[in-house]
């Protein structure tokens, strides 16, 4: 049974307070174009200069948030401020933007909350290591994340099933952050509280019946179900608990039935859906059925990623909601989408991108000209004249071509 810590640090005592506000009133904006470049350190800046938006923190964070962090990257609301994401130096480019995009998902379509979070100074601090491997300082006032919880896509992470070793928590936390300081809690209301009571209602059938916890949970279990009923945050551990195993993040796991280590009755989502049909509602009301945002593939990955079921490959237990896939790095390698309507993006190597199903999308850093095609039997071959950018790319099953300038169906070819 995995041990289960919510890691606040001050979090609902004082939402309204000046030292959020004085962190994040001068928040930029954030972009989703996709880049590369090196990272550089020097002094208490870590960021790469590249398209992301990533830069130094804002003039007007703290002197502590300047010591303890060296990297920043905002998250628009629109309501024209932001919500702030600041990160140490041991955290990767790809795993700050994975989280920025993460809450990015999850707000979609949601103005209300994702300002009441803006006005609230809601911010994550992502942090290196694990939890408990550094002592934070007094007056750090965000939601803690840390490096070890961090899996990017395509990672030697997210392949695995060693969930003791490679465990996602960044939908959980960032989804804390998103309950306490924009949906709203009873102590603390926020911009949705319809949603918020369907979620404890949720949450009272799920204990009566033993949904959450199960009722073969260890004492030290059940002692830290105490402890977050007397902080009140019961709600917010059950919420994380469906959202995990609605997107597929426990059902590789062969340690404990059910999902989050045992603690909640399922692990997929079918799971969910059949044995927790309140919990399965919740998801149905707020959440997107698949996940939207560019996952960006590690550097590091070789092989082809598929965002197809594959029993076979543990990974697709998550990635089979993915719609939207981006090779990064120089490794020859390959994606497969799935019967959505996918937007895949290769790298600066060989790749061979399959679409499958669904009207699917070529995603081209130049404009059309810099590009020769090829038609072969079956697929067409994409040659970049620009070194270092879209390499060299074979296509099946993709219907659109979109370039810098304009777009092209394949058909018209």
């Amino acid at each position: 049974m995995f041990k289960l810590i919510r890691k606040y640090q001050a979090i609902s005592s004082s939402l309204t307070t000046g030292l959020f506000i004085s962190l994040l009133s001068a928040c930029g904006g954030s972009s989703n174009n996709d880049g590369s470049s090196n990272t550089s350190v020097s002094g208490n800046t870590c960021f790469s200069s590249n398209t992301f938006g990533i830069s130094t923190l804002p003039e007007a964070s703290s002197v502590l948030y300047k010591t303890t962090f060296c990297k920043y990257l905002g998250l628009s609301t629109p309501n024209g401020k932001s919500i702030g994401f600041f990160a140490q130096q041991d955290i990767s480019d790809d795993q700050l933007i994975r989280a920025q995009r993460i809450l990015g998902f999850y707000l979609a379509g949601k103005d209300t909350v994702a300002n009441h979070m803006a006005d609230n100074g809601a911010h994550m601090m992502l942090l290196k290591g694990a939890d408990g491997d550094i002592e934070l300082p007094e007056g750090l006032q965000g939601q803690p994340l840390y490096e070890k919880e961090m899996i990017v896509e395509g990672s030697v992470g997210y392949l695995s099933a060693d969930l003791e070793t490679y465990r996602d928590a960044s939908f959980e936390e960032i989804l804390h952050l998103m309950h306490d300081y924009g949906i709203g809690i009873e102590s603390q209301p926020g911009a949705d509280m319809v949603f918020s009571t369907q979620i404890k209602t949720a949450r009272v059938n799920a204990m009566a019946q033993s949904l959450w916890p199960t009722a073969g949970v260890d004492q030290a279990t059940r002692l830290w179900i105490e402890e977050l009923r007397d902080e009140g945050s019961l709600s917010q551990e059950y919420l994380a608990s469906v959202v995990d195993s609605y997107y597929g993040f426990w059902q590789s796991s062969d340690l404990e039935p059910g999902g989050m280590g045992g603690v909640y009755i399922a692990k997929s989502r079918a799971e969910v859906q059949a044995r927790d049909p309140s919990g399965y509602a919740v998801m149905q009301t707020f959440f997107q059925p698949n996940i939207s945002y560019m996952a960006r593939i590690d550097a590091g990955f070789s092989g082809t990623f598929s965002l197809q079921l594959d029993n076979n490959q543990i990974y697709t237990f998550k990635s089979q909601y993915l719609t939207n896939a981006r090779l990064t790095g120089s490794n020859d390698s390959g994606l497969l989408g799935n019967a959505l309507d996918n937007q895949l993006a290769g790298n600066s190597g060989s790749n061979l991108l399959d679409g499958a199903e669904g009207s699917d999308t070529l995603l081209l850093a130049g404009n059309f000209s810099d590009y020769s095609i090829q038609e072969n039997a079956g697929s067409i071959l994409i040659q970049d004249s620009t070194n270092n950018r879209d390499g060299s790319i074979e296509i099946r099953n993709i219907e659109v071509l979109k370039f810098k300038d304009q777009s092209k169906n394949t058909s018209d070819l």
